[in-house]
């Protein structure tokens, strides 16, 4: 992987998670911090009735690179990404589904075309030269 200087925005929406916030903000702040990629990870907790809210209060005192932003209904998966997008700082933005089904560890594929001038790079499992493991 090439050197990452630039400061990445993770976006992060989140409808009722609690069963997997925790392992995937991990997973993420592991990956970043034995990378030393500086950047910020924002959840937006689309008005959850569980207890996601309550897991990123918990872990935003953890991290202090970890930004939550509620709302208070659900109002889908684009209006969540699009909040997210507006409240980052990034040179670059990242979103991925909290369940990590396409590892934070792809990001590697995807910086180096945004550094290279393209304005959007875009991963995809359903292409046929994917490579999926499972």
């Amino acid at each position: 992987m090439r050197e990452i200087s630039q400061f990445i925005s993770i976006i992060i929406p989140a409808y009722n998670e609690e069963r997997r916030i925790k392992r995937t903000i991990y997973t993420i702040i592991q990956y970043l911090n034995l990378h030393k990629i500086p950047a910020e990870i924002i959840v937006v907790n689309d008005g959850s009735n569980d207890n996601t809210a309550q897991i990123l209060k918990q872990l935003s005192k953890e991290y202090q690179n970890l930004k939550c932003i509620h709302l208070p209904q659900n109002r889908g998966k684009g209006f969540a990404i699009k909040e997210g997008v507006l409240a980052s700082k990034g040179q670059f933005i990242l979103f991925s589904d909290a369940d990590l089904s396409t590892p934070i560890q792809e990001m590697d594929k995807l910086i180096p075309h945004l550094k290279d001038g393209y304005h959007i790079a875009i991963g995809s499992r359903r292409l046929p030269e994917s490579n999926i493991k499972n």
